[in-house]
């Protein structure tokens, strides 16, 4: 049980102890991979909620993890130095492929059930936690059963969106899951909407929106001064993207708009921040149409850089085709930056049509493109539909909000 009631406050000593398990979590490869989460924990801390992480990754033996699809699995646990969250990983094995996806939960709850039993023994954990739907949270249920504690999971997007949607195995597996789970989540309502359409649970799925702490944030950063660092010209309208360059997230709709659109306008520069597929397709239309970067593409750029080049632009341009609830929306607003979405997913949850943005259908560059000239040509609607997207975000989106609705989610189950 609990080591005192529900009633915690912001700034007591921890209350409620919580196993968090899955996958999404830093690796030395991947130093930022689910830091959302992480992120969410710090939040959680502030109301009396202290999460551990028993983070799973897979096991393979030499010389297999030197040889081939092998070698792309090997990598290893990275906790960030700057969150002190207590962290143990737990290895199973995984041949490469997605052949053996339906049966990656299975493989993972017994390393799961004996690394969380021998740490249940010093912490004493009140709940698990189920990262994703699919293998984070049949390992949770099978941890839950065997500890005798109450189990949470949260839905982050793919797991429903895409695979339920795709393998009716997935979608068969997630409803049992579902059977076992005390306290779904889902982050957000349209992925929960879904959840309670694939399976019943005890209780009906909460949204939780996941944000930044506000030492993330920096909303005040100067234009003028990032715009000069950046080599951007003053006068010009900037559209920014951000998040990986693949078809998958509208990138050629946006190639396809960028060719008409910097022609059209000479004051219009286009910024893609990330890598992927597309990057030099992307590089390719900006050497044909001007060769002076006025669509910019830098590539990968560290998340804590993001922000800066964020702060320097006018709009976000988000044309994806599958989505939970993408981080980068809610951080414009945040930023008082009006954005273009797709209508799917929990896009259309934070982009309010004609208020705090545009929002489009998805493969649609007629669309795309009319939205963009909206934004371009009326500098008034830009700045009211920014402003309206930030009081937005401070209300529907504030992280502090949210975390407290999960961590007394979390309390009500124990």
């Amino acid at each position: 049980m609990p080591k005192s009631s529900s009633s915690s406050t912001k700034g007591s000593k921890p209350s409620l102890e919580l196993l968090v398990t899955g996958d999404l979590f830093p690796t030395e490869k991947k130093p930022h991979r689910g830091i959302f989460m992480l992120r969410q924990a710090s939040l959680l801390r502030n109301y009396g909620v202290e999460c551990s992480f028993l983070v799973t990754r897979p096991l393979l033996p030499w010389p297999l993890s030197k040889i081939g699809p092998w070698s792309s699995l090997r990598d290893t646990v990275a906790p960030p130095p700057n969150f002190d969250f207590e962290f143990r990983c737990a290895t199973y094995p995984r041949p490469p492929g997605a052949w053996f996806f339906p049966y990656e939960g299975l493989a993972k709850s017994l390393p799961v059930i004996l690394h969380g039993h021998t740490w249940n023994k010093k912490k004493k954990f009140d709940a698990v936690l189920g990262v994703d739907m699919t293998s984070g949270a049949q390992a949770a249920v099978s941890l839950g059963k065997t500890l005798k504690i109450p189990v949470a999971t949260l839905a982050i997007g793919s797991d429903v969106m895409i695979r339920a949607q795709t393998n009716p195995l997935v979608k068969k597996e997630i409803s049992r899951i579902l059977n076992h789970v005390q306290l779904p989540m889902g982050v957000s309502a349209d992925i929960c909407d879904k959840l309670s359409r694939i399976g019943p649970a005890d209780l009906m799925p909460l949204t939780v929106y996941l944000g930044k702490p506000k030492d993330y944030l920096d909303t005040n950063k100067n234009k003028a001064k990032l715009r000069e660092h950046f080599g951007w010209k003053q006068n010009e309208t900037v559209a920014i993207y951000a998040g990986r360059l693949s078809v998958e997230k509208g990138i050629s709709e946006l190639a396809s708009v960028a060719k008409k659109l910097l022609l059209r306008y000479p004051k219009l520069r286009i910024v893609c921040l990330g890598n992927g597929p597309l990057l030099k397709e992307l590089q390719k239309i900006n050497h044909t149409i001007s060769g002076d970067n006025s669509l910019t593409t830098p590539g990968w750029i560290d998340p804590s850089e993001v922000a800066s080049y964020m702060a320097a632009s006018d709009f976000l341009v988000f044309p994806s085709h599958n989505e939970g609830m993408p981080q980068v929306v809610i951080e414009a607003m945040n930023m008082g930056m009006p954005v273009i979405g797709t209508r799917i997913g929990g896009i259309p949850e934070a982009v309010i049509h004609n208020e705090t943005g545009l929002l489009i259908d998805v493969n649609a560059p007629e669309q795309l493109e009319a939205a963009m000239i909206k934004l371009i040509e009326d500098k008034a609607f830009q700045k009211t539909a920014g402003h309206a997207g930030q009081a937005r975000a401070a209300g529907v989106f504030n992280p502090e909000k949210n975390a407290q609705n999960m961590a007394h989610a979390l309390y009500n189950l124990v």
